[in-house]
Protein backbone atom coordinates (compact mmCIF):
# COMPACT_ATOMS: atom_id res chain seq x y z
CA UNK A 1 0.00 0.00 0.00
CA UNK A 2 1.24 3.51 -0.76
CA UNK A 3 1.12 6.60 1.46
CA UNK A 4 1.77 10.23 0.64
CA UNK A 5 1.86 13.65 2.25
CA UNK A 6 -1.95 13.69 2.07
CA UNK A 7 -1.96 10.78 4.56
CA UNK A 8 0.13 12.73 7.14
CA UNK A 9 3.70 12.31 5.94
CA UNK A 10 6.04 15.27 6.37
CA UNK A 11 7.14 14.95 2.74
CA UNK A 12 6.84 12.74 -0.28
CA UNK A 13 10.69 12.63 -0.57
CA UNK A 14 12.93 10.44 1.63
CA UNK A 15 16.65 9.68 1.78
CA UNK A 16 17.80 6.46 0.17
CA UNK A 17 18.55 3.73 2.72
CA UNK A 18 17.31 5.84 5.63
CA UNK A 19 14.82 3.34 7.08
CA UNK A 20 14.60 0.98 10.05
CA UNK A 21 12.16 -1.58 11.54
CA UNK A 22 12.29 -2.29 15.28
CA UNK A 23 11.28 -5.38 17.25
CA UNK A 24 7.70 -4.14 17.60
CA UNK A 25 7.42 -3.86 13.80
CA UNK A 26 7.38 -0.05 13.93
CA UNK A 27 8.92 1.55 10.87
CA UNK A 28 11.27 4.59 10.76
CA UNK A 29 12.11 6.75 7.72
CA UNK A 30 14.41 9.71 7.28
CA UNK A 31 13.25 12.35 4.85
CA UNK A 32 14.18 15.80 3.64
CA UNK A 33 11.63 17.36 5.99
CA UNK A 34 12.58 15.33 9.07
CA UNK A 35 12.06 12.02 10.82
CA UNK A 36 8.87 9.90 10.32
CA UNK A 37 7.85 6.71 12.10
CA UNK A 38 4.57 4.71 12.38
CA UNK A 39 3.13 1.36 13.39
CA UNK A 40 1.61 -0.37 10.28
CA UNK A 41 -0.72 -2.45 12.48
CA UNK A 42 -2.44 0.66 13.78
CA UNK A 43 -3.11 2.32 10.41
CA UNK A 44 -6.77 2.37 9.43
CA UNK A 45 -8.18 3.15 6.00
CA UNK A 46 -9.91 6.48 5.93
CA UNK A 47 -12.80 6.33 3.49
CA UNK A 48 -14.27 9.59 2.33
CA UNK A 49 -17.32 8.64 0.33
CA UNK A 50 -18.43 11.93 -1.06
CA UNK A 51 -21.20 11.99 -3.66
CA UNK A 52 -21.29 11.33 -7.40
CA UNK A 53 -23.94 13.57 -8.94
CA UNK A 54 -25.22 13.38 -12.52
CA UNK A 55 -26.78 16.79 -12.85
CA UNK A 56 -27.52 17.19 -16.55
CA UNK A 57 -28.44 15.21 -19.68
CA UNK A 58 -28.08 16.75 -23.13
CA UNK A 59 -30.15 15.11 -25.90
CA UNK A 60 -29.49 16.58 -29.34
CA UNK A 61 -29.07 20.03 -27.78
CA UNK A 62 -32.04 19.80 -25.40
CA UNK A 63 -31.04 20.00 -21.71
CA UNK A 64 -32.70 17.83 -19.03
CA UNK A 65 -32.19 18.35 -15.28
CA UNK A 66 -31.29 14.90 -13.94
CA UNK A 67 -31.24 16.00 -10.30
CA UNK A 68 -35.00 16.57 -10.32
CA UNK A 69 -36.03 13.93 -12.88
CA UNK A 70 -34.33 10.55 -13.42
CA UNK A 71 -36.64 8.80 -15.91
CA UNK A 72 -37.02 9.98 -19.50
CA UNK A 73 -38.90 8.89 -22.61
CA UNK A 74 -37.12 10.01 -25.76
CA UNK A 75 -38.38 10.07 -29.33
CA UNK A 76 -36.84 7.93 -32.04
CA UNK A 77 -33.82 9.09 -33.97
CA UNK A 78 -31.92 10.68 -31.05
CA UNK A 79 -28.31 10.42 -32.22
CA UNK A 80 -26.43 12.29 -29.44
CA UNK A 81 -26.79 11.93 -25.65
CA UNK A 82 -24.40 13.52 -23.13
CA UNK A 83 -24.24 13.23 -19.33
CA UNK A 84 -22.53 15.86 -17.14
CA UNK A 85 -21.54 14.87 -13.59
CA UNK A 86 -19.41 15.85 -10.57
CA UNK A 87 -17.68 13.98 -7.75
CA UNK A 88 -18.32 15.87 -4.51
CA UNK A 89 -15.35 14.74 -2.41
CA UNK A 90 -12.94 17.44 -1.29
CA UNK A 91 -11.01 15.32 1.21
CA UNK A 92 -8.29 13.39 -0.57
CA UNK A 93 -10.28 12.97 -3.84
CA UNK A 94 -7.32 11.45 -5.69
CA UNK A 95 -7.66 8.27 -3.61
CA UNK A 96 -10.87 7.39 -5.45
CA UNK A 97 -11.50 6.79 -9.16
CA UNK A 98 -14.74 7.05 -11.16
CA UNK A 99 -16.24 4.40 -13.48
CA UNK A 100 -19.45 4.36 -15.50
CA UNK A 101 -21.61 1.91 -17.42
CA UNK A 102 -24.70 2.11 -19.60
CA UNK A 103 -26.92 -0.90 -19.03
CA UNK A 104 -28.66 -1.82 -22.25
CA UNK A 105 -25.44 -1.17 -24.14
CA UNK A 106 -22.81 -2.88 -21.97
CA UNK A 107 -22.46 -4.53 -18.54
CA UNK A 108 -18.82 -3.48 -18.17
CA UNK A 109 -17.55 -0.65 -15.98
CA UNK A 110 -15.42 1.85 -17.91
CA UNK A 111 -12.91 4.23 -16.23
CA UNK A 112 -13.75 7.93 -16.43
CA UNK A 113 -10.21 9.21 -15.73
CA UNK A 114 -10.28 13.01 -15.49
CA UNK A 115 -13.40 13.50 -17.59
CA UNK A 116 -16.60 14.90 -16.20
CA UNK A 117 -18.64 14.39 -19.37
CA UNK A 118 -19.71 11.13 -21.07
CA UNK A 119 -21.09 11.05 -24.63
CA UNK A 120 -23.09 8.40 -26.49
CA UNK A 121 -24.18 8.38 -30.13
CA UNK A 122 -26.01 6.04 -32.46
CA UNK A 123 -27.96 4.27 -29.72
CA UNK A 124 -30.69 1.99 -30.99
CA UNK A 125 -34.20 1.98 -29.56
CA UNK A 126 -34.72 0.37 -26.16
CA UNK A 127 -34.33 0.82 -22.38
CA UNK A 128 -31.08 2.16 -20.88
CA UNK A 129 -29.74 2.88 -17.39
CA UNK A 130 -26.74 5.16 -16.82
CA UNK A 131 -24.83 5.03 -13.51
CA UNK A 132 -21.43 6.21 -12.19
CA UNK A 133 -19.58 4.83 -9.17
CA UNK A 134 -16.49 5.79 -7.18
CA UNK A 135 -13.96 3.05 -6.35
CA UNK A 136 -10.88 3.14 -4.11
CA UNK A 137 -7.41 1.93 -4.97
CA UNK A 138 -8.46 -1.60 -4.03
CA UNK A 139 -11.28 -1.49 -6.64
CA UNK A 140 -13.83 -1.46 -3.84
CA UNK A 141 -16.97 0.53 -4.51
CA UNK A 142 -17.17 3.63 -2.36
CA UNK A 143 -20.40 5.19 -3.62
CA UNK A 144 -22.85 5.14 -6.54
CA UNK A 145 -24.58 7.94 -8.34
CA UNK A 146 -28.31 7.99 -8.85
CA UNK A 147 -29.38 5.82 -11.80
CA UNK A 148 -30.60 7.77 -14.83
CA UNK A 149 -33.10 5.69 -16.81
CA UNK A 150 -34.24 6.56 -20.31
CA UNK A 151 -36.15 4.90 -23.12
CA UNK A 152 -35.57 5.58 -26.81
CA UNK A 153 -38.71 4.90 -28.83
CA UNK A 154 -38.31 2.76 -31.97
CA UNK A 155 -39.10 4.16 -35.44
CA UNK A 156 -42.71 3.76 -36.49
CA UNK A 157 -41.91 0.79 -38.74
CA UNK A 158 -40.61 -1.16 -35.72
CA UNK A 159 -43.61 -0.50 -33.49
CA UNK A 160 -46.06 -3.28 -32.72
CA UNK A 161 -49.08 -1.62 -34.28
CA UNK A 162 -47.24 -1.05 -37.58
CA UNK A 163 -45.97 -4.66 -37.65
CA UNK A 164 -49.44 -5.94 -36.76
CA UNK A 165 -50.99 -3.78 -39.48
CA UNK A 166 -48.41 -5.01 -41.99
CA UNK A 167 -49.13 -8.65 -41.10
CA UNK A 168 -52.88 -8.07 -41.41
CA UNK A 169 -52.35 -6.33 -44.79
CA UNK A 170 -50.23 -9.23 -46.09
CA UNK A 171 -52.82 -11.75 -44.88
CA UNK A 172 -55.67 -9.81 -46.52
CA UNK A 173 -53.76 -9.45 -49.81
CA UNK A 174 -52.84 -13.14 -49.77
CA UNK A 175 -56.44 -14.08 -49.07
CA UNK A 176 -57.68 -11.77 -51.84
CA UNK A 177 -55.20 -13.30 -54.30
CA UNK A 178 -56.26 -16.77 -53.21
CA UNK A 179 -59.93 -15.90 -53.69
CA UNK A 180 -59.22 -14.38 -57.10
CA UNK A 181 -57.20 -17.41 -58.17
CA UNK A 182 -59.93 -19.74 -56.89
CA UNK A 183 -62.59 -17.72 -58.70
CA UNK A 184 -60.52 -17.78 -61.90
CA UNK A 185 -59.99 -21.56 -61.70
CA UNK A 186 -63.65 -22.22 -60.94
CA UNK A 187 -64.70 -19.95 -63.77
CA UNK A 188 -62.23 -21.64 -66.13
CA UNK A 189 -63.48 -25.08 -65.10
CA UNK A 190 -67.10 -23.98 -65.53
CA UNK A 191 -66.25 -22.59 -68.98
CA UNK A 192 -64.53 -25.82 -69.95
CA UNK A 193 -67.53 -27.83 -68.77
CA UNK A 194 -69.90 -25.61 -70.71
CA UNK A 195 -67.83 -25.72 -73.92
CA UNK A 196 -67.41 -29.48 -73.63
CA UNK A 197 -71.16 -29.97 -73.17
CA UNK A 198 -72.07 -27.55 -75.99
CA UNK A 199 -69.66 -29.19 -78.42
CA UNK A 200 -70.95 -32.61 -77.52
CA UNK A 201 -74.62 -31.65 -77.74
CA UNK A 202 -74.47 -29.43 -80.82
CA UNK A 203 -71.53 -30.14 -83.16
CA UNK A 204 -71.11 -33.82 -82.36
CA UNK A 205 -74.85 -34.41 -82.76
CA UNK A 206 -74.95 -32.46 -86.01
CA UNK A 207 -72.06 -34.44 -87.50
CA UNK A 208 -73.72 -37.70 -86.47
CA UNK A 209 -76.87 -36.56 -88.29
CA UNK A 210 -74.88 -35.77 -91.45
CA UNK A 211 -73.37 -39.25 -91.41
CA UNK A 212 -76.82 -40.79 -90.82
CA UNK A 213 -78.46 -38.88 -93.67
CA UNK A 214 -75.63 -39.69 -96.09
CA UNK A 215 -76.03 -43.41 -95.35
CA UNK A 216 -79.78 -43.15 -96.01
CA UNK A 217 -79.19 -41.26 -99.27
CA UNK A 218 -76.78 -43.90 -100.57
CA UNK A 219 -79.62 -46.36 -100.88
CA UNK A 220 -81.69 -44.12 -103.21
CA UNK A 221 -79.24 -42.44 -105.62
CA UNK A 222 -76.91 -43.36 -108.45
CA UNK A 223 -73.42 -44.79 -108.02
CA UNK A 224 -71.83 -41.50 -109.19
CA UNK A 225 -73.44 -39.59 -106.37
CA UNK A 226 -72.54 -42.29 -103.87
CA UNK A 227 -68.86 -41.44 -104.36
CA UNK A 228 -69.43 -37.87 -103.20
CA UNK A 229 -71.66 -38.96 -100.34
CA UNK A 230 -68.94 -41.29 -99.14
CA UNK A 231 -66.53 -38.35 -99.09
CA UNK A 232 -69.07 -36.36 -97.12
CA UNK A 233 -69.53 -39.29 -94.78
CA UNK A 234 -65.77 -39.72 -94.31
CA UNK A 235 -65.30 -35.99 -93.71
CA UNK A 236 -68.12 -35.98 -91.17
CA UNK A 237 -66.60 -38.95 -89.33
CA UNK A 238 -63.17 -37.31 -89.32
CA UNK A 239 -64.64 -34.01 -88.11
CA UNK A 240 -66.52 -35.83 -85.38
CA UNK A 241 -63.31 -37.53 -84.22
CA UNK A 242 -61.54 -34.17 -84.05
CA UNK A 243 -64.45 -32.63 -82.15
CA UNK A 244 -64.40 -35.59 -79.74
CA UNK A 245 -60.66 -35.05 -79.21
CA UNK A 246 -61.27 -31.39 -78.34
CA UNK A 247 -64.16 -32.30 -76.03
CA UNK A 248 -61.97 -34.87 -74.27
CA UNK A 249 -59.08 -32.42 -73.86
CA UNK A 250 -61.07 -29.55 -72.35
CA UNK A 251 -63.27 -31.70 -70.10
CA UNK A 252 -61.94 -31.23 -66.50
CA UNK A 253 -62.93 -34.80 -65.70
CA UNK A 254 -60.08 -35.98 -67.95
CA UNK A 255 -57.31 -34.03 -66.18
CA UNK A 256 -56.02 -37.20 -64.51
CA UNK A 257 -53.11 -39.08 -66.07
CA UNK A 258 -54.92 -42.42 -66.03
CA UNK A 259 -57.56 -41.07 -68.41
CA UNK A 260 -54.85 -39.90 -70.81
CA UNK A 261 -53.01 -43.24 -70.71
CA UNK A 262 -56.22 -45.19 -71.24
CA UNK A 263 -57.05 -43.11 -74.32
CA UNK A 264 -53.53 -43.53 -75.75
CA UNK A 265 -53.49 -47.26 -75.06
CA UNK A 266 -56.93 -47.78 -76.58
CA UNK A 267 -56.16 -45.78 -79.73
CA UNK A 268 -52.75 -47.38 -80.37
CA UNK A 269 -54.08 -50.89 -79.77
CA UNK A 270 -57.02 -50.42 -82.15
CA UNK A 271 -54.83 -48.89 -84.87
CA UNK A 272 -52.09 -51.54 -84.70
CA UNK A 273 -54.56 -54.43 -84.54
CA UNK A 274 -56.49 -53.08 -87.54
CA UNK A 275 -53.32 -53.52 -89.65
CA UNK A 276 -52.03 -56.67 -87.99
CA UNK A 277 -48.98 -54.89 -86.55
CA UNK A 278 -47.37 -56.49 -83.52
CA UNK A 279 -46.88 -53.91 -80.79
CA UNK A 280 -45.64 -53.27 -77.27
CA UNK A 281 -46.98 -50.38 -75.19
CA UNK A 282 -45.32 -49.27 -71.92
CA UNK A 283 -47.03 -46.40 -70.08
CA UNK A 284 -45.77 -45.08 -66.74
CA UNK A 285 -48.76 -44.86 -64.39
CA UNK A 286 -46.83 -42.90 -61.71
CA UNK A 287 -46.98 -39.64 -63.66
CA UNK A 288 -49.41 -37.01 -62.45
CA UNK A 289 -51.84 -35.50 -64.94
CA UNK A 290 -51.48 -32.26 -66.86
CA UNK A 291 -53.68 -29.54 -65.41
CA UNK A 292 -53.01 -27.55 -68.57
CA UNK A 293 -55.52 -29.04 -70.99
CA UNK A 294 -53.85 -27.29 -73.95
CA UNK A 295 -50.62 -29.22 -73.38
CA UNK A 296 -52.55 -32.44 -72.88
CA UNK A 297 -54.46 -31.83 -76.12
CA UNK A 298 -51.31 -31.19 -78.18
CA UNK A 299 -49.54 -34.18 -76.63
CA UNK A 300 -52.49 -36.36 -77.58
CA UNK A 301 -52.46 -35.07 -81.16
CA UNK A 302 -48.70 -35.71 -81.43
CA UNK A 303 -49.16 -39.24 -80.10
CA UNK A 304 -52.07 -39.82 -82.48
CA UNK A 305 -50.10 -38.50 -85.48
CA UNK A 306 -47.11 -40.74 -84.72
CA UNK A 307 -49.28 -43.87 -84.46
CA UNK A 308 -51.24 -42.93 -87.60
CA UNK A 309 -48.01 -42.46 -89.59
CA UNK A 310 -46.82 -45.93 -88.61
CA UNK A 311 -50.11 -47.55 -89.62
CA UNK A 312 -50.53 -45.67 -92.91
CA UNK A 313 -47.01 -45.12 -94.22
CA UNK A 314 -44.32 -47.20 -92.50
CA UNK A 315 -45.17 -50.70 -93.84
CA UNK A 316 -44.00 -51.96 -90.44
CA UNK A 317 -44.99 -55.22 -88.79
CA UNK A 318 -43.78 -54.30 -85.31
CA UNK A 319 -43.92 -51.14 -83.19
CA UNK A 320 -43.01 -50.10 -79.64
CA UNK A 321 -44.51 -47.21 -77.67
CA UNK A 322 -42.96 -46.02 -74.39
CA UNK A 323 -44.17 -43.13 -72.24
CA UNK A 324 -42.26 -42.46 -68.99
CA UNK A 325 -41.00 -39.79 -66.60
CA UNK A 326 -37.31 -38.95 -66.15
CA UNK A 327 -36.39 -36.31 -63.58
CA UNK A 328 -38.53 -33.27 -64.46
CA UNK A 329 -39.43 -34.37 -67.98
CA UNK A 330 -42.01 -36.62 -69.61
CA UNK A 331 -40.58 -38.60 -72.52
CA UNK A 332 -42.52 -40.24 -75.35
CA UNK A 333 -40.69 -42.71 -77.60
CA UNK A 334 -42.39 -44.32 -80.62
CA UNK A 335 -40.48 -46.62 -82.99
CA UNK A 336 -41.20 -49.07 -85.78
CA UNK A 337 -39.32 -51.45 -88.10
CA UNK A 338 -40.77 -50.06 -91.32
CA UNK A 339 -39.22 -48.44 -94.36
CA UNK A 340 -38.21 -45.27 -92.53
CA UNK A 341 -38.61 -41.66 -93.62
CA UNK A 342 -37.26 -40.19 -96.84
CA UNK A 343 -36.00 -36.62 -97.21
CA UNK A 344 -39.26 -35.75 -98.96
CA UNK A 345 -41.26 -37.13 -96.04
CA UNK A 346 -39.25 -35.02 -93.61
CA UNK A 347 -40.02 -31.77 -95.41
CA UNK A 348 -43.45 -32.39 -96.94
CA UNK A 349 -45.50 -35.45 -96.12
CA UNK A 350 -46.58 -37.85 -93.40
CA UNK A 351 -47.66 -35.09 -91.00
CA UNK A 352 -44.05 -34.28 -90.05
CA UNK A 353 -44.58 -30.51 -90.21
CA UNK A 354 -47.66 -30.88 -88.02
CA UNK A 355 -45.64 -32.81 -85.43
CA UNK A 356 -42.95 -30.11 -85.35
CA UNK A 357 -45.56 -27.36 -85.09
CA UNK A 358 -47.29 -28.92 -82.09
CA UNK A 359 -43.99 -29.76 -80.37
CA UNK A 360 -42.87 -26.13 -80.67
CA UNK A 361 -46.28 -24.99 -79.44
CA UNK A 362 -45.84 -26.78 -76.09
CA UNK A 363 -42.07 -26.01 -75.94
CA UNK A 364 -41.15 -29.69 -76.28
CA UNK A 365 -38.03 -31.20 -77.87
CA UNK A 366 -38.84 -33.45 -80.85
CA UNK A 367 -36.19 -35.63 -82.49
CA UNK A 368 -36.20 -38.58 -84.87
CA UNK A 369 -33.61 -41.08 -86.03
CA UNK A 370 -33.33 -44.28 -88.02
CA UNK A 371 -34.05 -47.35 -85.91
CA UNK A 372 -31.95 -50.51 -86.08
CA UNK A 373 -32.05 -52.47 -88.33
CA UNK A 374 -34.67 -50.36 -90.09
CA UNK A 375 -37.55 -48.04 -89.41
CA UNK A 376 -37.96 -44.79 -87.50
CA UNK A 377 -37.67 -43.78 -83.85
CA UNK A 378 -39.39 -40.59 -82.59
CA UNK A 379 -38.56 -39.02 -79.21
CA UNK A 380 -40.51 -36.19 -77.57
CA UNK A 381 -39.41 -34.50 -74.31
CA UNK A 382 -41.76 -32.22 -72.36
CA UNK A 383 -40.55 -30.25 -69.34
CA UNK A 384 -42.92 -30.46 -66.38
Amino acid sequence: ENFSKSDGLLSNEFNGGAYFKDSKERMYFGGVEGFTFFDPNKIKDQVFKGNVVVYEMNVDGKIYNTIVERNFNLKEGKDFIQFDFSYLNFINPDRNNLEYRLLGLSENWIPVNKRRTINFSGLSSGDYKFVIRAVNTKKETVTYSSTISFYIAPPFWKRWYFILGLIITIVLISYALFRYRLFYLLREEATRNRISKDLHDDLSGTLSSISFFSEAAKRDISSESIKFLRKIDASAIEAKEKINDIIWAIDPNNDDWQSFMAKCNRFASEMFESKGIEYKIELDDSIKGFKNFKIRHDLWLIFKEMITNIVRHSQANHSKVVLFKKENRIILEVEDNGIGLSDEDMFKGSGISNLKYRANKIEAILTNETAEPSGTRWRLEIKL
